[in-house]
């Protein structure tokens, strides 16, 4: 996320913020599915592409699709075993924050659901959102979670007179699924504990 909007009065602007939603230099993140395939038949695994396209696949960054997370795809051909290689690198706790404070809101903890459930949500958000608005603004869990990689664009729609963005987002695939569903296990359970 942004640290802050720069302005005329900025020491430093006019930058180009670059977004997952943004096509330029969006061929320059994560691995491409061809790209995965060979090094997987290189290394005499090929038998495990469909398993390996459903953990670490799904990644886009403009209108390039089936990105795979590089630091998973090494760690997979090092380990020679699936497993949640990038989940580990992180405590997620600012997203744990922000999903706690943000399923207050019903609207926001049924679309999680959805999304645990294996649904798509449409949501509107503002995707530069600047970081220490993350905490006042309801929406701003989607535009981290997309950020962050946690969540994917299926589709923008810009709709109205003044073109708002409308994101279909679905979870990445299976290793940020395991994520998803272990925090929401340990807040469901916090929930329980403190109403039970």
């Amino acid at each position: 996320t942004r640290v802050s909007k720069e302005s005329i009065f900025s020491d430093l602007n006019n930058l180009q913020v670059i977004t997952t939603t943004s096509d330029l230099y969006a061929d320059c993140f994560g691995f491409t599915e061809s790209e995965v395939f060979h090094v997987l038949d290189e290394f005499g695994m090929g038998d495990k592409k469909d398993e390996v396209k459903q953990w670490y696949d799904g990644f886009t960054f403009g209108e390039h699709k089936d990105i795979y997370n590089p630091w998973s795809i090494i760690n997979f051909l090092e380990n020679k075993k699936i497993d949640t290689y990038w989940a580990d690198t992180s405590s997620n706790s600012l997203i744990n924050h922000l999903i706690k404070k943000s399923t207050a809101s019903a609207d926001v903890k049924e679309k999680m659901e959805d999304l645990l459930n294996g649904r798509e949500i449409v949501v509107s958000f503002d995707e530069q959102i600047v970081y220490n608005q993350l905490d006042h603004n309801e929406n701003a869990i989607w535009s981290l979670l997309l950020a962050s990689g946690y969540l994917k664009v299926k589709h923008v729609d810009y709709r109205g007179i003044t073109r708002e963005p409308w994101y279909t987002l679905d979870i990445t695939n299976i290793e940020t699924l395991s994520m998803f569903t272990t925090m929401f296990q340990d807040w469901f359970q916090n929930q329980d504990a403190n109403y039970g």
